[in-house]
């Protein structure tokens, strides 16, 4: 019988499969949209005390667009209530519920209340 995939290399190399290595388990990391929603801040404190002089110039010095700052700044949009849940997100081996594209909606909202219902459905998986 021919077979189009070529057969694992395990079993090329002569090894049994319960012999193949595992893969070791992932080091728990901050959540991506914790690091996003730091930047945002860190941006702001920038903006604010004159050290850049406007998102063009953050994105130049991050060599990103200017669109992409826009996007990350608008997570300051969110609710102090939100903002606080996500700084207190611990590190987490596996991808969390709460992610950039999840909540991007979110920071549209100008109702502090609708932005925190949307969230905690986001929240609750």
């Amino acid at each position: 019988m021919v077979h189009a995939l070529p057969a694992p290399r395990a079993r090329q190399a002569g090894v049994s499969p319960n012999m193949v290595k595992k893969n070791p388990p992932k080091t728990p990391k901050e959540p991506r949209i914790k690091e996003l929603l730091l930047q945002a801040l860190k941006w702001k404190h920038l903006l604010d005390t004159g050290q850049v002089a406007s998102q063009a110039d953050i994105a130049r010095l991050e060599g990103i667009t200017r669109g992409r700052v826009t996007q990350i700044m608008s997570l300051l949009q969110l609710s102090p209530t939100i903002q606080r849940r996500i700084l207190e997100m611990p590190k987490s081996a596996r991808r969390p519920h709460i992610t950039e594209r999840a909540i991007r909606h979110i920071t549209m909202m100008e109702n502090p209340k609708k932005q925190l219902d949307a969230f905690q459905e986001i929240a609750e998986g």
